[in-house]
């Protein structure tokens, strides 16, 4: 019950309303109010919720595989997987992931929107990503792309 409490309060002071919660930037607990417990708590058992600052959760909802990486305790990418996604879903994510700013299409698969956030639809998902999290990967990657130095021979 105080748990409970504390949920609610947490979304009333942020002035949250239930259709924006649960989005890029929103934290675990506003997740786990709109989708239901992740797959990995739910394995923990009755009662048993995590709350861990840097991690990845999968969330079922409505037909639709729901994998989030929090980052410092907010959802910084999030895949929506489904099998061939319709365009009107996508249409949907948009809207739901717009974050204050707008969409452009880059192409008939990819989208950047004006808070620096992209959004990638391939064959059986829709991943979209904040601009904070597509430089992190950017920088991992020529982290792993630098050429090791050659051993003395």
């Amino acid at each position: 019950m105080k748990i409970l409490r504390i949920v609610v309060l947490m979304c009333a002071a942020s002035g949250l309303t239930g259709s924006a919660w649960a989005r890029l930037g929103e934290n675990q607990m506003q997740h786990q109010v709109r989708y239901g417990k992740a797959d990995e708590d739910i394995e923990r058992g009755a009662g048993f919720v995590t709350i861990n600052r840097n991690t990845v959760k999968t969330y079922q909802f409505e037909g639709w595989r729901l994998v989030v990486t929090f980052r410092n305790g907010v959802a910084e990418k999030k895949e929506y997987r489904k099998t061939v996604p319709k365009p009107h879903e996508v249409d949907a994510i948009l809207s739901a992931e717009a974050g204050g700013g707008t969409w452009t299409a880059v192409s008939d698969r990819q989208w950047t929107n004006t808070n620096g956030r992209v959004l990638i639809r391939d064959l059986t998902h829709v991943t979209v990503k904040t601009a904070a999290e597509i430089k992190r990967e950017e920088a991992e990657a020529a982290e792993r792309n630098k050429l090791k130095p050659a051993p003395k021979f």
